[in-house]
């Protein structure tokens, strides 16, 4: 996780927040490109659910 302040004076968590969801895998499923995330990913899926669900955080959406 890491994150790029706003400056605001007000809140001083405001800001871009980013979060990494990493798998681990064998050396050999990741030259094979075999065992990445998947979009419906139930960790990915639940993480998003929660963050959605608080009402201070704002524009929630992933890069793939």
């Amino acid at each position: 996780m890491s994150g790029n302040a706003d400056d605001s004076k007000e809140n001083e968590d405001e800001g871009e927040w980013n979060i990494i969801i990493e798998k681990k895998r064998s050396i050999g499923r990741r030259l094979r490109g075999r065992g990445e995330i998947a979009a419906n990913d139930k960790m990915a899926r639940t993480l998003e659910e929660i963050l959605c669900a608080e009402p201070t955080i704002r524009g929630v959406h992933r890069v793939e």
